[in-house]
């Protein structure tokens, strides 16, 4: 018989992260013991992961999870699997872009405090399990909240704070029948896990999703052998058939675009 508190897909896969923390009891619970802030889940509100159509060259953005609170915009990040690109430079261009979404016009200069944080299950800090950028003006002072937290789970998880260390062995795990209960936020995150694997439905789709990511990566170390080759025919007919999936998930062509490393023409050549 299944044993239901083992899981097969913990939350540092993306659709598990974004599912489970959508729940603003552990979303609070969470970002409070990393930041060691004070919010309340009636604090936070969340925002489109898709927030702009309008980009140059094609370069989307899809956020993992967005927010804003009372006094700050946060953007939480997993990151399983090594992608291929700069994963520093992805980060910096979503938190810019947040960044330039706090201002408005006929006003001052003067933003909101924009947070990211960003988990990787893969080897991404130098020196420690968790840390912490921020920007300055040159006088050591910090400016305008602009801040970015890395927690790598491949690193020790050495730190003092308790609950942040609950936290993550929680999203780590795949084993909870050992969890005790007791403390709400993480009830609800270990029910939503513990429901999501038990979906047969939910685990069919993603079993769908991965091996689409799984095409979408073999494709593009395909044509990046094919580039040092010197050729410019990649595998067409998987190609098109990613495109057409995702595009019937109602992706839009500048996300299809980034994930495939093409142009918005060579998407709509696809499309047409």
């Amino acid at each position: 018989m299944k044993n239901k508190k083992i899981v097969k897909y913990n939350a540092t896969y993306d659709a598990v992260f974004k599912a489970a923390f959508k729940q603003h009891t552990s979303c609070a619970s969470l970002i409070n013991s990393i930041l060691g802030t004070n919010y309340l889940s009636t604090d936070i509100t969340f925002k489109d992961i898709e927030p702009s159509k309008l980009t140059v060259e094609g370069k989307g953005i899809l956020f993992d999870i967005n927010l804003v609170t009372k006094n700050s915009l946060i953007t939480l990040e997993m990151q399983k699997f090594k992608p291929k690109y700069d994963m520093t430079n992805r980060l910096l261009y979503y938190i810019f872009y947040n960044y330039a979404k706090t201002f408005y016009k006929n006003q001052e200069y003067i933003g909101l405090p924009v947070i990211l944080i960003c988990f990787t299950d893969y080897n991404f800090n130098k020196h420690n399990f968790i840390e912490t950028y921020t920007m300055n003006n040159g006088l050591n002072d910090e400016f305008s909240g602009i801040k970015m937290v890395f927690l790598d789970f491949t690193m020790p998880i050495n730190c003092d704070n308790i609950e942040l260390s609950k936290w993550m062995y929680l999203i780590t795990t795949k084993d909870f029948s050992n969890y005790e209960g007791g403390n709400v936020a993480m009830d609800d995150f270990v029910n939503k896990v513990l429901d999501l694997n038990n979906d047969d439905d939910w685990l069919y789709k993603l079993h769908e999703d991965l091996c689409e990511f799984e095409k979408m990566s073999a494709y593009n170390n395909g044509k990046n052998e094919g580039k040092k080759e010197g050729k410019k025919e990649g595998k067409k007919e998987m190609v098109q058939e990613i495109i057409l999936k995702l595009s019937s998930k109602k992706l839009s062509k500048e996300l299809i675009a980034q994930y495939l490393d093409l142009t918005i023409d060579e998407v709509n050549s696809f499309l047409n």
